[in-house]
């Protein structure tokens, strides 16, 4: 069931999308919220990338490349890094320099037991970040299934941007999936 909730701070109403789904007695939930307008601007504005010299390609700029790929192997990037480290910060500063608005980058908050594919977006035009950071180990089902979601992301010109840590285990993820 798919549901858009108004929320807010009172003064402006800003909707939420949640996608609910009902296994046995447990509702699992991932809304997608905005990224706040002041938080982006110094994402926008002070992100500091890196040095590079001579023909070198920057990280940032591989980042981009990955989610840009044609023949269908864009779109869904994992970017691996502890908590702390600017893994979220630098999320949205690549779905920035994709050509994002603003307006289009969202965040995925999960409230689930384990994640399923079946709940990510598919929004055109839209990135959205989700953080993975509390997963020890990936189900595989999940990341089998990201070869499928990539497929429609590219036919709905959606990007992911998937949060991990060094030590999740992600038995199936498609080896054709850029890691970073």
């Amino acid at each position: 069931m798919d549901t858009t909730q108004v929320g807010g701070d009172g003064h402006r109403a800003e909707p939420l999308h949640h996608t609910e789904h009902h296994h046995g007695w447990v509702w699992e939930r991932l809304t997608d919220v905005a990224v706040p307008a002041d938080e982006f601007a110094v994402v926008q504005h002070a992100y500091v990338h890196e040095r590079t010299t001579g023909a070198e390609t920057g990280w940032m700029s591989h980042a981009v490349a990955c989610l840009r790929r044609p023949g269908g192997r864009g779109h869904v990037l994992v970017l691996v890094g502890r908590p702390g480290t600017g893994r979220r910060t630098t999320a949205l500063r690549v779905l920035h320099d994709v050509g994002l608005p603003h307006e289009r980058i969202r965040e995925l908050v999960a409230d689930w037991e384990r994640p399923r594919v079946g709940r990510l977006p598919h929004r055109p035009g839209h990135g959205f970040v989700l953080d993975l950071g509390r997963e020890e180990e990936l189900p595989e089902d999940f990341c089998r299934g990201l070869a499928e979601y990539r497929r429609r992301a590219v036919e709905t010109d959606t990007f992911l941007i998937l949060l991990v840590t060094p030590s999740v285990r992600a038995p199936g993820l498609p080896d054709s999936l850029p890691r970073l």
